[in-house]
């Protein structure tokens, strides 16, 4: 383990090194993996195992395939490299763009809230303070409540720090309503994340404000789980050790969905060698349900590999690994590179807002991988569907130089 967080370290100096920027996907993929595997180390509960031979192995190889194309592409993109290389000093596109009004998006939001509603007879919130039986998992109607989480996480991230904006409140209202910390925490991690990349001035400021939120919003993840499980449920199944008694509740909820999910995947490397299902675990998660019910697509691999049945969150490699074993994780680790690094360049150079939200979406995601695999996950994967239709671009473009152009080269340009 020691070496594996050498390596990460290593590899985290250099991608700052080279962008300059700790929201670049080299740093903000490493760093999330940093400190997951630096949590997992310390061996807080009796849940957790020590990694093996193949597990870190695995680790090993998906951090090398993801900053292959990072690395190489960053330097290329610094460094100008290339026989098809275009000039050094461009000139940085913005767009204007069309965006419905705040009444109208507060009006849907509310509108398909309350269809759901009808449809469930019913909100988590209602049956939890009821005593009811329903749980979250009973709320809305299959598929379309994918899609709608989806809308209310693209609105609400986008409106999170807009002055004298209602519907962000809305949004994080419904998302309370129906007790989704997955929602929450998604509207929180993307808007705080846009705000950043398009913050100009007092970003030192808007650091502290994050600070702030980043402690309040530990403590209402806490809060949400002790809600919705119980506290001395949660204590009682996730078995840590008694030298962690002084450690405060909100803490544990943290590392145990940080460190669990590793524990769980570890589990699942020494029961099988993976490359079994063949496309079946992953089709199975991105279909929507209807869909699966229809296609009955069936997985070979169907044994639980949960070191716990409460802890159902397993990184982004299981689905992957029962598909395609570790061939699978590297070509998607060396895609999901290559897409961020390309993405990330092309924000550099155009200053569009449906970038600016794609790259919060793509960044939530690799802060999640140690998590679940959000592209996997119809509520995420979904944004990348309404950022277009919702953030429509005018025909107009502004152009905003680095340096001062000859006549020529403006007119040639605007050609």
């Amino acid at each position: 383990m020691f070496p594996l967080l050498i390596f990460i370290l290593l590899l985290l100096i250099v991608n700052y090194a080279i962008t300059k920027k700790i929201f670049s996907p080299g740093f903000t993929f490493n760093g999330i993996y940093f400190v997951t595997l630096l949590l997992y180390s310390f061996m807080l509960s009796d849940i957790q195992q020590e990694l093996s031979n193949m597990t870190l192995l695995i680790y090993w190889l998906s951090l090398i395939f993801f900053n292959i194309p990072v690395i190489l592409l960053s330097l290329k993109q610094k460094y100008n490299v290339g026989i098809f290389s275009r000039p050094k000093h461009r000139p940085i596109r913005k767009f204007k763009y069309r965006v419905p009004r705040e009444s109208m998006l507060i009006a849907l939001v509310i509108a398909f809230f309350l269809v759901q509603v009808i449809y469930s007879k019913g909100f988590p919130v209602l049956w939890k303070l009821t005593g009811s039986d329903k749980t979250y998992f009973d709320f809305g109607i299959p598929s379309i409540t994918g899609l709608y989480y989806g809308f209310i996480i693209t609105i609400g991230a986008w409106s999170l720090f807009k002055k004298r904006s209602i519907l962000r409140f809305v949004c994080l209202f419904i998302a309370i309503l129906i007790i989704s910390r997955q929602v929450i925490i998604s509207i929180l991690l993307e808007g705080i994340l846009f705000k950043l990349l398009t913050l100009k001035k007092n970003k030192w400021k808007f650091y502290r404000v994050i600070l702030v939120l980043a402690v309040v919003g530990i403590f209402a993840f806490a809060l949400i789980g002790n809600f919705r499980t119980g506290e001395a449920d949660f204590l009682r199944v996730a078995k840590f050790k008694d030298s962690t008694n002084s450690i405060p509740t909100a803490f544990k909820w943290i590392y145990s969905y940080m460190c669990f999910s590793v524990s769980n995947f570890n589990n699942l490397v020494s029961m099988t060698s993976g490359n079994v299902n063949h496309g079946a675990s992953m089709i199975n998660e991105l279909t929507p349900t209807v869909l699966t019910n229809m296609l009955n697509i069936k997985e070979v691999f169907t044994d639980n590999f949960l070191v716990s049945l409460n802890f159902t969150v397993s990184t982004y490699m299981p689905p992957i690994y029962l598909d395609f074993g570790v061939f699978g994780i590297c070509l998607f680790t060396f895609i999901l590179g290559l897409v961020s690094i390309l993405l990330f360049n092309a924000l550099q150079k155009n200053k569009s807002l449906r970038l600016y939200l794609a790259y919060c979406v793509l960044t939530h995601n690799i802060l999640l991988l140690f998590f679940n695999n959000m592209f996997l996950y119809l509520p995420i994967l979904s944004q990348f569907i309404f950022i277009p239709l919702i953030f429509v671009r005018k025909r107009k473009r502004i152009y905003r130089f680095k340096e001062n152009y000859s006549l020529q080269t403006i007119k040639a340009i605007g050609e």
